[in-house]
């Protein structure tokens, strides 16, 4: 067996038939290429804006669909057997999401808690009469 820089694992099958008078041999190879996702980058968005995201891993094929939780990714494009892009919808709720990677033959791979949104903190403010007491009127 034999592992290549791009993740594919290739066997190389040999079958040598040999008799008194001749030879022959057959040579299979079958490549695989494991569904994987290994980064999500960046791992966070703030819920009231989009977050446009960059998933690597392998096995990667055309036409791939993400989701986050249940929320389908917008404008999701497949670069190459190892990089995906899309856009993480405004308006979920606050928490971790599993992001999934699904190829159009059913084939997918989840990363769980991959994906965190962040709600913004609400600020105060207060506001002071510039004029002080004084403009306030008299009963």
């Amino acid at each position: 067996m034999h592992r290549s820089l791009r993740g594919f694992v290739t066997l190389l099958l040999v079958v040598t038939l040999l008799t008194s008078n001749w030879s022959d041999s057959l040579s299979l190879a079958a490549s695989t290429n494991a569904l994987t996702v290994t980064i999500v980058s960046p791992s966070s968005g703030i819920s009231t804006a989009q977050t446009n995201l960059t998933i690597t891993g392998t096995g990667f094929q055309p036409n791939a669909t993400v989701t986050v939780g249940a929320n389908a990714l917008r404008s999701v494009s497949v670069i190459g057997a190892t990089r995906i892009i899309g856009v993480v919808p405004a308006g979920l709720a606050c928490g971790f999401y599993d992001l999934t990677v699904t190829n159009p033959g059913g084939e997918s791979a989840t990363r769980p808690n991959a994906f965190r949104v962040v709600c913004p903190t609400p600020s105060l403010v207060a506001s002071v009469p510039t004029g002080g007491l004084s403009d306030v009127p008299k009963s």
